[in-house]
Formats: structure tokens, C-alpha cells, sequence
């Protein structure tokens, strides 16, 4: 709970098991809301490219800017993916992914006016 990044946990099928407060926030959603039971894909869409491309190559964790659409706003989240394997099936098949998220909008923004500024 004291974490300021978004952190979700997701079944293989894709299903939001838990959340912290700080996913709510970053989220823009309600404080009363929960992600819990909701489809990754509903709460994040920007996510499943993430999730396509670490499966199709094998990779055990994935991070990368993507853009999220929060009601009236555009945030652009740094989102990490990592995968954790079941340990008793000798670390094949995935248990769950977690989903880590921070919301860099403002840092990018101020790169651009360097950029530009340059």
C-alpha cells in the first residue's frame, strides 16, 4: 500500500486477482472502485500488445511506455510485466502475471519541450 507505482496481479486468462490503491489512483478511477474480477484488458487495453509480445517471445518480463486513455486524459504509463511460474510444475506454466505502472506523462512532456528547445 505504500508504493506510489500501480501494481496488479492477473491470472493467465487475464483476470485482475488484486490491486493496490496506488493502480486506482493512476487509473483515475473511483476510490470506491476495484479492479478485482475485471479483465486487465477492460481496466488497461493499451496493456494486451504487451502481454501478445512477451508471450510470443518467450520472455519472462517485458517493459515499455504506452499511452492510456483516463476519461479525459492521455497518460502515458511506463508499464513492466513480469510472469511467475509455477514453481511445482517445474517453473512452465504461468501462475500469474504481475503488472507494475508508473504515470511518466509528465516527464515526457517536459522531454519534449527540451527537445523542442534545443
Amino acid at each position: 500500500s505504500g508504493v506510489s507505482a500501480g501494481v496488479v496481479a492477473v491470472d493467465p486468462f487475464g483476470t485482475i486477482l488484486l490491486h493496490n490503491r496506488s493502480a486506482i489512483t493512476l487509473l483515475h478511477l473511483e476510490a470506491q472502485e476495484t479492479l478485482v474480477g475485471m479483465p486487465l484488458m477492460k481496466a488497461m487495453p493499451a496493456v494486451e500488445p504487451l502481454l501478445a509480445e512477451m508471450e510470443t517471445r518467450g520472455e519472462r518480463s517485458i517493459q515499455q511506455e504506452v499511452t492510456h486513455q483516463a476519461g479525459d486524459r492521455q497518460l502515458t504509463l511506463l508499464v513492466r510485466i513480469t510472469a511467475e511460474k509455477h514453481a511445482e510444475e517445474g517453473g512452465a506454466a504461468i501462475s500469474r502475471y504481475v503488472v507494475t505502472f508508473d504515470d511518466v506523462t509528465e516527464l515526457s512532456v517536459a522531454q519534449r519541450r527540451a527537445a523542442w528547445a534545443d
